[in-house]
């Protein structure tokens, strides 16, 4: 047997090739919960803390400017020290700062111990996108810093795509852009 014939043909693309194309539409299609803006307790307490970490960037050196929220984050001084040099390099880039603005938070289910929140930074040249995650790890205890990015050039993508495909898609553009 040498494979489908011409005439079973259509059948096989019933079989194999629609399901797939009605998965991928539906991956394509798929949108983000768009951000909320309602007062929810968790965002409220932990924007204070980050409108005085951008209050500060405006003024200080990052270092000096991250040292409360550096507080919050359990990561290695490392960590911290590359995060403060990302910043950096990225004000020279886009220029000073000159405000910031509150955009939205996600939660996850019904969650009040873990929230996302999302904030704008303005700049001389460009905006700038920022998303950080809080957990609370005991149920009314303080809240710590999980995770932060910020990204000022593809701001819809870095809304739409979690942490990990993000970086993906940048990572492909990347390999595409060096290709001849």
């Amino acid at each position: 047997m040498t494979g489908p014939t011409l005439r079973s043909l259509p059948i096989c693309l019933m079989r194999c090739l629609l399901p797939a194309l009605f998965l991928v539409a539906g991956v394509a299609g798929a949108q983000p919960a768009p951000l909320e803006t309602a007062a929810f307790a968790p965002a409220d307490e932990v924007k204070p803390v980050l409108e005085e970490f951008f209050g500060n960037l405006t003024t200080q050196d990052v270092v000096t400017a991250s040292k409360n929220l550096f507080a919050i984050f359990p990561i290695s001084p490392q960590g911290k020290e590359g995060f403060a040099n990302k910043i950096t390099i990225m004000k020279g880039k886009l220029g000073n700062l000159t405000g910031c603005e509150f955009l939205g938070y996600r939660r996850f289910g019904l969650s009040q111990r873990y929230v996302v929140v999302y904030y704008f930074t303005f700049h001389d040249l460009m905006p700038v996108l920022w998303e950080f995650s809080f957990y609370r790890p005991k149920a009314g205890g303080p809240w710590q810093l999980n995770f932060i990015r910020f990204e000022s050039d593809d701001l819809m993508e870095f809304l739409a795509f979690p942490k990990l495909q993000f970086e993906v898609l940048g990572q492909q553009r990347e390999k595409g852009s060096k290709e001849p």
